[in-house]
């Protein structure tokens, strides 16, 4: 089964705005209605924390005023009440008298409301202003009714200003179920302002990209990423139409859709629009935020496995976090963990534990003004690469740390789901099953209540769940949690996903345990069929999984079926061939299917090495086949780790056919290098050797000096010689010296005769 990994913290709820108009002359305004809508992405608030502002829920009874219902009558009581609540909220004082302004003010109006467009939009602000003193006191469930109504009065055909009031409306609704931990709600409330918001300005309109926005973040956090990208596309485009070239907002934008795209998987497409985004700010003198986006580019060359840009994209950041925020600020402790992660990637253990526990440090005493959402994600993170570390106890207490900072509120829900499920799963990997299947019940439960139940994060959640019920033999319960996630990851990730036919894998497994055979066997039997004609067969879960059909189809006195499309006809159209040629005996069978035989060297195209590791179809056309054959799984393992197999095709498509093959072979050299080398690569393998070039450079002139001399010594040498033999030829016979009676030669030590000069010296007279 897939690892799970908790979902990222997301963004933190924007503050709730309170609309209270302006009164002059008894008439209110609506120029409140076309303020900006903020985004809960790049405003950011703190979340409920013991050094927040915000109000938590009366404990007492709330102040009752008695209210005259004939007062209420008085069209001037309305707007006096209103701009009463509005001073009142002004000064701090009891917020439950403001309260009370605010609702007999929108009695007040209602009361008095007639036909006319004026009252109702009244009606409409007042309620808004009801609602948002309900949110801030922490009474969510209160506010939605009066929400809703106030979506209800005003009616577009009455001009921009009600159009905009119904707006404002659905938008403050959306905002109170996000805070309530009710995304799907949200979403659909922010969706609903939007198509009202077009309706009245066009869908071309700037403020109409602000909402758009608003949106796309919002499906962000419901990781909606489809959504969410359709809808970045439409920004740009009116950022094309109506703002200037390079501007903030158009570079915003950028960062939130090269987002979208890094969470789908575009690494390429998101890193395009990170460089660019990063450049405007860079002519704008935003540093901060330059740095921020190095740290997302950082991000995006670690997932291509390109470490070195990745490292140096990272220190970049951290020298320009250090400078302008401090050593102590939670950004540079994101960087460290960053750096932790990359380490760990590249197999540097001991710097990578080193760099989490800078970060550690920089958490346990935070600088005034840290969100505890920003350290609770910091834990979270510096858990994962611990549970890498296989220090899972460590890993254990930082979630834990990270669930008591969070606290158990609505907006934290889904949050806190993550780091239970997150808990789970390494309650699993240590054997403690009751305290996993509690972990995952939790998670599970407030996935639920958020309105996440159709995610494919759940579906998971559910598998994992499932399987630590099996550790503990709740048969029954597994099979229904197994079945849950098999309906939520079909609806979202379809039956051929590798999640999917995990699910299906492991329903099979417990229907064999409750002696549901026959439905262990179906399910089996789809799951090799579609790992054999869509995926392939590479995965080594398939000859387990086909091990386990054999035995099955064993039990149940039966052959598998054989309905499905076979696999000698999907590799090749020309079956009839393919038999004559295993009839003559000139093939050996290979077992591809559990009942029906292959034969192995009849392919007109076996798979490339390529193809067998992406677990995909290899066709004739395929452009890696002629560089990566069928054994050559390593070679290729090694440059789809380092570059990624999109880039490898790129690459190869855009050089010339004749050079394809050196070009292969440098991308496999310089795979091979950075894998060994992550920083330096091949320019430290070839600097390396211009360096040994140079020394034996040196060595050689050296050795060519010392031999120049040797010679000039030779050439002394001879001539001292010749000279000699020049002045005394031969010594005369009647010497003393051979008169002497102990004087004797010894003809086998010398090196030649000592008369006789040799016949091989070069200087003979």
């Amino acid at each position: 089964m897939p690892a799970l990994f908790s979902v990222k913290t997301p963004p933190k709820t924007s503050p709730l705005r309170i609309f209270v108009p302006e009164t002059q002359n008894g008439t209110t305004t609506t120029n409140n209605y076309n303020n900006k809508t903020p985004s809960p992405l790049t405003k950011r608030v703190q979340s409920p924390s013991p050094s927040n502002s915000r109000v938590k829920p009366t404990k007492g009874t709330p102040e009752k005023v008695t209210i005259d219902e004939s007062s209420l009558d008085n069209p001037d009581l309305g707007p006096f009440l209103l701009r009463m609540a509005r001073d009142t909220i002004s000064s701090g004082d009891n917020p439950n008298k403001a309260l009370d302004y605010a609702i007999r003010a929108s009695k007040s109006f209602e009361r008095c409301s007639g036909p006319g467009p004026g009252p109702s939009l009244e009606l409409t602000m007042s309620l808004h202003v009801v609602a948002a003193i309900y949110c801030s006191l922490g009474r969510f469930e209160e506010a939605v009714p009066v929400l809703e109504r106030s979506i209800e009065v005003p009616d577009i055909r009455n001009g921009s200003d009600h159009a905009l009031a119904k707006f404002s409306g659905y938008m403050q609704l959306g905002d109170t179920y996000s805070t309530m931990g009710l995304l799907d709600r949200s979403v659909s409330s922010y969706e609903s302002g939007l198509n009202t918001q077009i309706e009245s300005l066009g869908d071309s309109d700037p403020r109409v990209a602000e909402t758009c926005r608003y949106l796309a973040e919002a499906h962000v956090q419901a990781m909606q990423f489809d959504e969410a990208e359709n809808l970045c596309k439409k920004i740009l485009e009116i950022h094309k139409e109506h703002s200037v070239p390079a501007s903030l907002e158009e570079a915003a934008d950028r960062r939130l859709i090269a987002l979208v795209y890094e969470a789908k998987g575009d690494y390429e497409s998101a890193l395009e629009h990170y460089v660019l985004a990063s450049m405007v700010m860079l002519a704008n003198g935003q540093d901060n935020e330059v740095a921020s986006t190095d740290v997302s580019i950082g991000n995006i060359y670690m997932s291509l496995c390109r470490f070195d840009e990745a490292l140096f994209s990272y220190q970049k950041a951290l020298t320009v976090f250090k400078a302008t925020r401090g050593d102590n600020h939670h950004s540079v402790a994101s960087v460290f963990i960053r750096l932790a992660d990359l380490y760990y990637k590249i197999g540097k253990q001991r710097e990578s534990k080193s760099y989490c526990e800078n970060a550690l440090r920089i958490y346990a005493k935070p600088v005034p003004g840290t969100a505890y959402e920003e350290i609770a994600n910091g834990l979270t993170e510096i858990s994962a690469i611990y549970e890498a570390l296989n220090e899972h106890e460590e890993a254990l207490n930082l979630l834990q740390k990270a669930m008591k900072l969070l606290g158990d509120t609505p907006v934290h829900r889904s949050t806190i789901a993550g780091i239970e499920a997150q808990m789970g799963v390494m309650f699993y990997m240590v054997g403690r099953y009751g305290e996993a299947r509690c972990s995952f019940e939790s998670a599970v439960a407030k996935l639920r209540a958020s309105g996440e139940s159709k995610s494919a994060f759940f579906g998971i959640v559910l598998n994992q769940m499932g399987l630590a019920c099996v550790q503990l033999y709740r048969i029954t319960e597994a099979i229904e949690l197994f079945e849950e996630a098999r309906r939520v990851l079909e609806q979202e990730c379809g039956s051929c996903h590798l999640d999917t036919l995990g699910v299906y894998s492991n329903l099979a497994a417990t229907y064999d345990a409750m002696g549901r055979v026959e439905d262990a066997i179906e399910i089996l039997e789809y799951i090799l069929k579609v790992r054999e004609e869509k995926l392939g067969t590479a995965n080594p879960d398939v000859d387990d999984e086909k091990k386990r059909l054999a035995e099955l189809l064993k039990e149940a006195g039966r052959a598998r079926n054989k309905k499905g499309k076979s696999l000698e006809n999907l590799l090749d159209s020309n079956s009839q061939r393919m038999k004559k040629e295993v009839r003559k005996g000139r093939t050996k069978l290979h077992t591809c299917m559990a009942s029906q035989k292959v034969p192995n060297k009849a392919r007109t195209h076996q798979p490339c090495a390529a193809c067998k590791m992406l677990r995909r179809r290899c066709d004739s056309n395929c452009i890696l086949a002629p560089y990566f054959p069928n054994d050559e799984i390593e070679k290729f393992a090694s440059v789809h780790r380092v570059f990624g197999a999109s880039n490898v095709i790129k690459m190869i498509q855009m050089v010339e056919e004749t050079k394809r093959e050196d070009a292969v072979k440098a991308l496999v050299y310089e795979a091979t290098a950075r894998l060994r080398d992550p920083v330096y690569g091949s320019a430290g393998a070839t600097f390396h050797l211009y360096k040994m070039v140079q020394e034996l450079k040196l060595q050689l002139e050296l050795i060519q000096n010392q031999a120049v001399e040797l010679q000039e010594q030779r050439n002394q040498l001879l001539g001292v010689l010749m000279n000699f033999h020049l002045q005394n030829p031969v010594s005369p016979m009647n010497d003393p010296v051979f008169d002497s009676v102990d004087f004797s030669v010894d003809d086998g030590a010398l090196a030649y005769d000592p008369v006789k000069f040799p016949l091989e010296c070069d200087w003979i007279l």
